[in-house]
């Protein structure tokens, strides 16, 4: 192989490439496989993004929602409908005055 002396930090890689590969067929095949690779989006990517974080942000909260709902609000509703379904606040009262929890009122 002839001597080569690079001109550029571009040209110097590619000489240290030739030189470690051995043969120019593995460097141009990894040449164009490099070629060969699909351009990345840039144009709109921001928007495309933003949609998808927007309808998954969408989902995942009507879902903690729901959860909520069922798992905490309607249980706790329930609780307090059935502990005043049979709660009598004078008989309540009646048995704090009783074990003197009011200053103002005295017990019987």
């Amino acid at each position: 192989m002839p001597a080569l002396t690079p001109t550029g930090a571009a040209e110097y890689e590619v000489l240290l490439l030739l030189e470690l590969s051995g043969s120019h067929k593995r460097l141009q095949k990894l040449i164009m496989s490099q070629a060969l690779l699909p351009k990345p989006q840039m144009r709109g990517l921001l928007g495309k993004r933003l949609r998808f974080h927007i309808i998954g942000s969408f989902i995942f909260s009507l879902s903690v929602v729901a959860l909520y709902k069922f798992g905490v609000a309607e249980p706790r509703k329930k609780a307090y409908a059935d502990f005043y379904k049979n709660y009598d606040a004078v008989k309540e009262f009646e048995a704090m005055r009783d074990a003197g929890v009011f200053q103002g009122v005295s017990p019987k």
